[in-house]
């Protein structure tokens, strides 16, 4: 494929479907982003990893660009508060459109969803690790803020509840189908390609949607190929260890529990299993409180993963990148968090 001779990196992992990764597109490349930074990320490879969740590429040159952009701005401490008390006002306002269910057109929807990415999420994704590492900011306003907007998460309510109900309004579409479209489809009303990608879905072909010069190529391609062009991608080989960072010390042997998804009631998770994500949130709470270790893709020791293995004492590991690629539900593995090592004990 012609998309794949490109500079990708890999960004991100989210549990997200087609309509949802061609939402977190628009999280990256909007007016509101270029307004505030000065840039955003035009182009973006989603691969469907597992069922349901979206592997994010970028091409290099863009993503060091918008870093750079962003860190300038977190250099500037007014601007920083500013941007981050706004998140938490949107915050705010996300739980209460979720609760009381507020009417609003699906347009005025994407357009909050959009808002509320950027500032209670993205950006205090960069800020709170930028801060949190230069000394004369602890204890500051903007590192507190940054901090709390980090703890919480209201994006994937949002989406289930208030985006997906309307988009399946505007399509009369009752069932989970209106998952096979993207939004730019649903604001179209065009429909037609849900029954041939549902087919393909269903025999176990997976999502390549790529956003490349402003061409959108979207196909569902076998599980064994997308596997493959992970590997090729992010340069994985077949191991019997893992490493990364250690976030809180510890040893554990135990049983591998993927969480692929924000859903915890759809996860089988035994107490003491060992906890295996792309990345965590507020959300999985429960399963950090049952699980004896937690390790993680993504990540530093200001990620969210981080902060509540140290405050629940759990060893943990993270920025492993691909431990979710490697390990799978029900193989025994050794946490040795003492060392930022991970052994795989059996498959």
């Amino acid at each position: 494929m012609k998309e794949l001779n490109k500079n990708w990196v890999y960004y991100l992992t989210r549990p997200f479907s087609l309509l949802g990764a061609s939402l977190w597109y628009r999280w990256y490349n909007n007016d509101l982003i270029k307004k505030q930074i000065g840039t955003g990320l035009s182009s973006a490879l989603f691969i469907e990893e597992h069922p349901g969740v979206m592997r994010r590429y970028a091409i290099n040159k863009e993503l060091i660009k918008y870093k750079e952009k962003i860190n300038s701005i977190i250099n500037k401490p007014p601007k920083t508060r500013e941007l981050l008390e706004r998140g938490i006002k949107l915050n705010k306002k996300a739980k209460k459109i979720i609760k009381s269910k507020s009417e609003l057109s699906l347009e005025e929807a994407i357009a909050f969803f959009v808002d509320m990415a950027f500032h209670a999420t993205i950006f205090p994704y960069f800020a709170y690790e930028t801060l949190n590492n230069l000394n004369k900011n602890k204890g500051s306003k903007s590192l507190r803020l940054a901090e709390k907007l980090r703890g919480e998460s209201y994006y994937y309510d949002f989406l289930n509840k208030i985006i997906i109900p309307l988009a399946k309004n505007k399509l009369n579409i009752k069932n989970n189908d209106i998952n096979f479209l993207t939004i730019d489809e649903v604001i179209k009303g065009s429909t037609q390609n849900i029954e041939k990608r549902k087919k393909l879905q269903l025999k176990g072909s997976r999502y390549f949607y790529c956003v490349y010069n402003n061409k959108e190529t979207i196909q569902l391609i076998k599980r064994r190929s997308i596997e493959e062009i992970i590997s090729k991608l992010e340069k994985i080989k077949s191991t019997k260890k893992l490493t990364g960072m250690t976030a809180f010390p510890g040893k554990v042997r135990g049983v591998v529990s993927l969480v692929l998804t924000n859903n915890i009631k759809s996860i089988k998770f035994n107490k003491g299993d060992i906890l295996v994500a792309p990345t965590t949130n507020p959300v999985l709470l429960p399963l950090f409180k049952k699980c004896s270790a937690i390790i993680t893709d993504e990540g530093g020791m200001t990620s969210h993963a981080a902060i509540l293995s140290r405050e629940l004492r759990k060893p943990c590991i993270v920025g492993t990148k691909i431990a979710s690629k490697v390990l799978r539900n029900g193989d025994i593995i050794e946490v040795d968090a003492n060392n930022g090592v991970i052994n795989i004990i059996k498959k």
